[in-house]
Parts: structure tokens; sequence; C-alpha cells
């Protein structure tokens, strides 16, 4: 990611130890992980992208949000719903990239450091 990270930040002009691109997906991960899905709705994830904070220094931001796709962090795909209507998404790439990223929010977000079993007890109890 790191290579991904210097390639976009030199097209955008930014400092590459801004490292906008681990920023940026970090961020994705933990509104997915909000979502309880695997995936964003593209236009959630275009608008999520183009007005967060760290992405305020770039110039042209759908131009960000399509180099993320296409140096393959992000992808792009077609979901169907129970309807059998079609929407497109966006996953983070490396799909066990994607689940440390969310397990990694989740957990920051969950654990009580003090009382680690109080975190999952719901889950041990329905066991």
């Amino acid at each position: 990611m790191d290579t991904i990270n210097e390639t976009i930040s030199d097209k955008h002009n930014l400092p590459r130890n801004l490292r906008i691109v681990q920023n940026v997906v970090g961020k994705v991960a933990s509104e997915i992980a909000d979502t309880n899905h695997s995936f964003m709705e593209f236009e959630d994830c275009f608008s999520f992208i183009t007005e967060m904070k760290e992405t305020k220094a770039i110039i042209n931001k759908p131009q960000f949000f399509k180099d993320l796709i296409s140096e393959g962090i992000l992808t792009e795909n077609i979901h169907w719903n129970r309807d059998y209507k079609h929407f497109n998404v966006i996953y983070i790439s490396y799909e066990r990239f994607s689940d440390h990223l969310i397990a990694s929010f989740l957990l920051s977000k969950f654990l009580n450091k003090d009382n680690p079993k109080s975190s999952f007890f719901h889950w041990f109890k329905t066991i």
C-alpha cells in the first residue's frame, strides 16, 4: 500500500508522509463496519471520501476516488438486493486487509481493555 500511496500522493501533489491512502482506506473500513456490510454503496462511498477532512487538500477529488479504484485499493462491483435490483458498490480490494481494518475498528470501539470478556459476553451467552 505504501507504493500506491506514493503514486497517488505524487499525482495529487500531496506529501507522501500524509499517508492519505492508508488514512482514507482506514476511514472507509470504519464506515463499512458501521453499516454491517462488506461494502458501501458507490454513491455513498464517493460522497464519504470526497467530503472527509483528510481529502480537503485534494483539488480533483473525483479523480482521487477513481485513482483509489484504478490502483486496486478499492473495487467497484454490482450487488443485487432481494428484489433483484442491482446497484453499484465499493469494496476494499484486499479481503484480509479489509477484515483486519474492520476488526481493528470494532475492537477500538467496543473492547473493554480492563475486562475484555465483558466485550464479548453477549456472543458467549448465545452459544
